[in-house]
């Protein structure tokens, strides 16, 4: 468990009862939204009992918050998705959301973003620095940790219907652990063609070059634009050409 953050837990809908020796999950259960509409160990997944689910993550990601006394969040590993308007899920005030790198998130849009991540319509990790973090995982899964233990916001949990278990984030990854590489594609096309590790470069230093916060962990991918060309070169033995190639840098493990 990270020194960082002491208390981790694994808050879903899946009860821990349902897993064999190996954490397999046994019962039959929907994991996304896509799968309203489907029948799941013999029970009809409805808009209503989903939305239902979706609003004791809601509930129980807001406990956690007001327990750690979060007054505002930062939002890491931004992806935007396309907006489906079309969606029985849609709501016109997801287009409203700036989703944006290192964006400093008032508690009052927490609950709409977390929508949004739920609902696959964007994604993105919340952290509040030496507070908590909340990461949404793949299948509805939901990783929170805290420095400090947070008994009304599991019991809180447990009344929304939803298991909190001890169990660490795969998703934070502590600067130690951490790889960093720079990619580069042609121009215009999306196939990366070559990539090199960088060693060396302090988080501080890149934080600075990229112009994040000195909250962000610098994971996650960012484009690298030509007047950025002499720092990233120092690190580098491939000869960075700006005409001929976009570059990105990418952290994670």
């Amino acid at each position: 468990m990270s020194n960082e953050w002491p208390y981790q837990l694994r808050v879903t809908k899946y009860n821990p009862a349902n897993r064999d020796a190996n954490g397999y999950y046994a019962v039959d259960e929907w994991i996304s939204p896509s799968d309203i509409g489907g029948t799941f160990n013999g029970e009809l997944l409805t808009l209503e009992h989903y939305l239902n689910v979706e609003q004791a993550y809601i509930d129980t990601i807001m406990s956690f918050l007001e327990e750690c006394q979060v007054e505002t969040m930062r939002m890491f590993m931004v992806e935007h998705r396309e907006l489906d308007s079309a969606s029985s899920l849609y709501e016109q005030k997801f287009n409203e959301m700036a989703m944006q790198e290192d964006k400093v998130v008032q508690l009052d849009d927490v609950p709409t973003i977390g929508r949004m991540v739920l609902r696959d319509f964007a994604y993105c990790q919340l952290v509040a620095t030496n507070r908590t973090f909340i990461h949404f995982g793949w299948d509805y899964y939901m990783y929170i940790g805290t420095v400090k233990e947070t008994p009304y916001a599991i019991a809180s949990a447990k009344e929304n219907g939803l298991f909190a278990e001890c169990y660490p984030s795969p998703y934070q990854i502590g600067e130690e652990d951490i790889i960093r590489t720079v990619e580069w594609g042609l121009k215009e096309e999306e196939t990366i063609v070559g990539d090199e590790k960088v060693k060396g470069i302090l988080k501080e230093e890149l934080q600075r070059a990229l112009k994040l916060s000195n909250e962000h962990p610098v994971t996650g991918s960012f484009s690298i634009n030509a007047s950025q060309k002499e720092f990233f070169q120092r690190y580098l033995k491939h000869e960075m050409d700006f005409e001929k190639y976009d570059y990105y840098l990418w952290g994670g493990n």
